[in-house]
């Protein structure tokens, strides 16, 4: 897919199907830098940050969601997922009284 550029540095978009319509809607995607914790070495990191119709995504607003995933105000979807990834296993690990009974 062909990206887009807006007028906002680290910002991009790329055309796609509209979800739940008809017609053709604007995808939304971040780039920016992270520093690698292992080796001390920069990479490029790239991320959707949201849909032109579903999410309501504005090249503005895609600038200011770049602004604070680099001043580590905002989380990436990655590092949500993992979090969340990381409660349902300790939900999973968690004892209850059926799971105890059980056990008995």
């Amino acid at each position: 897919m062909k990206r887009f550029k807006t007028k906002y540095p680290g910002v991009f978009y790329r055309e796609s199907q509209r979800i739940g319509g008809s017609g053709i809607e604007k995808v939304y995607y971040v780039v920016f830098k992270r520093k690698n914790v292992e080796t001390g070495k920069f990479y490029i990191h790239e991320e959707k940050v949201g849909r032109q119709y579903t999410d309501d995504m504005t090249p503005a607003k895609a600038a200011r969601m770049r602004a604070e995933i680099i001043e580590g105000k905002r989380k990436t979807r990655k590092e949500i997922i993992a979090d969340q990834e990381e409660l349902r296993k300790a939900e999973s690990r968690r004892y209850t009284i059926d799971r105890l009974w059980n056990e008995y």
